[in-house]
């Protein structure tokens, strides 16, 4: 009886703290890390050497379209290095993110069958600005139900290196370009433009920008791999390097974070009804449905 006490005393404590989580904590160990870039795709020399020549430019021209992006809804893929004393880098996490700029509105719906969360939603202003999370399971392995947290406790708890406010393309480029300007200060970054290529599975056709960072800079990843849509000119992936002092700079041993967007619509529906718990929402449904069935029945 005591050891079964323990044992549910200790599966308590595990659920809380993971339901102040939005990070990837769900299997083993990391899978190999694999490069995005296929083949090169002609036809962009133009764009090229113009890009290499002020590549900030055309850094700014993609925060730029980023910004004009009202709504989307996208592919997501997530993994970061997490922890104390180096950290550990997490598995990869697959979702689907649906954003709104106005009122800045974010869902990620995880797609692995063997995830922590279901769901996690944000509404800027509303529900007290928290974010509501869905865990898989709740207490003794059953489902979980959604609970409301502070956005910053999944940064304070070392289960995602940034709020969930800070997702999307917008915010990336952003980031990117004000640690450009900073770094300034200590030599400046070094930039390489590579030829135009496919990457992923989707096979988006990207430009590869490559950017070194002075070591002075304020943060651990001195290397990123940046891709830039041809098109679109939206970030389509980056990928953060930690330095290790030798020859092999791109493992996982050395990787700290990687964020992708996948098929990104912006035309795909969006709105208030978008951001919510879908398990709440059919909750909401059935009791409509009952309260619908008995209204007949009263009648009849």
């Amino acid at each position: 009886m005591i050891q079964r006490r323990q044992r549910s005393l200790k599966l308590f404590v595990g659920t809380m703290l993971g339901l102040v989580v939005l990070g990837a904590t769900q299997g083993c160990g990391p899978p190999p890390i694999e490069r995005l870039t296929n083949a090169p795709i002609e036809g962009y020399e133009e764009t090229l050497e113009r890009i290499r020549e002020d590549p900030v430019v055309f850094l700014r021209e993609s925060y730029a379209a980023a910004r004009k992006l009202d709504s989307f809804s996208t592919g997501f893929t997530r993994q970061e290095r997490l922890g104390i004393l180096g950290g550990q880098l997490k598995p990869i996490e697959h979702m689907i993110a649906e954003y709104r700029a106005d009122p800045l509105s974010i869902r990620f719906t995880w797609t692995d069958e063997d995830s922590e969360y279901l769901q996690a939603v944000y509404v800027d202003g509303k529900n007290d600005s928290k974010v509501r999370l869905l865990p898989r399971y709740g207490m003794f392995g059953l489902p979980g139900s959604a609970q409301d947290f502070p956005p910053h406790w999944a940064v304070l708890f070392n289960k995602s290196k940034f709020p969930i406010m800070d997702f999307g393309p917008k915010r990336l480029m952003q980031k990117t370009l004000a640690r450009i300007e900073a770094a300034e200060e200590f030599g400046g970054v070094k930039i390489a433009v590579s030829d135009a290529t496919e990457i992923g599975d989707t096979k988006e056709s990207c430009f590869h920008f490559e950017l070194r960072y002075p070591k002075d800079d304020a943060f651990k990843p001195k290397l990123q791999d940046l891709y830039i849509h041809t098109d679109t000119k939206l970030p389509v992936a980056t990928f953060l390097w930690l330095p290790n002092g030798g020859d092999l700079e791109r493992t996982g041993a050395t990787l700290d974070a990687m964020y992708q967007y996948t098929g990104l619509d912006p035309a795909a529906p969006i709105s208030d009804e978008t951001f919510v718990i879908d398990a709440n929402k059919k909750k909401e449904e059935n009791k409509g449905e009952k309260k619908e069935q008995k209204e007949k029945q009263d009648k009849g």
